[in-house]
């Protein structure tokens, strides 16, 4: 019984395991308006998927592709702030209480030198728990 009983605790565990690594999402599965969770693990930024109703560190506000003109260049936050227009730039500072510009993040595979096609993600994060969508 015993056994039976290690069995199943080691199947919900893996189940969990295999639920929260589910959740992180990749540059090509990022769509505007996910809510995330924003892990920086040693220069490499992770972002996990949250529901927009639980507390969540940010949201995906914008999805591109590097174009020629952008290859080789170091990505900066610029090419989100181009991106997005005014009106979203507007709700991005009310919901995290300050300037938009601040709270902007772009990841890419080689932020330092991306190739034309790589794909990047703009993401806010709030300094504070957020507890609904941004956008």
């Amino acid at each position: 019984m015993l056994g039976l009983a290690a069995w199943v605790a080691a199947g919900i565990g893996l189940a969990a395991g295999v639920s929260f690594l589910n959740s992180y999402i990749s540059l090509e599965e990022a769509e505007v308006g996910q809510c995330i969770d924003v892990t920086d693990d040693g220069g490499d930024v992770l972002l996990r998927e949250k529901e927009c109703t639980e507390e969540h560190d940010g949201e995906i506000v914008h999805v591109g592709t590097i174009g020629e003109d952008g290859a080789g260049t170091e990505l900066t936050t610029a090419v989100c702030v181009e991106a997005l227009p005014v009106e979203d730039l507007t709700a991005i500072g009310e919901a995290v209480g300050g300037d938009a510009l601040t709270a902007l993040e772009v990841v890419t595979e080689d932020p330092s030198s991306p190739d034309a096609g790589d794909e990047f993600v703009c993401f806010v994060e709030s300094d504070e728990k957020l507890t609904e969508p941004i956008l």
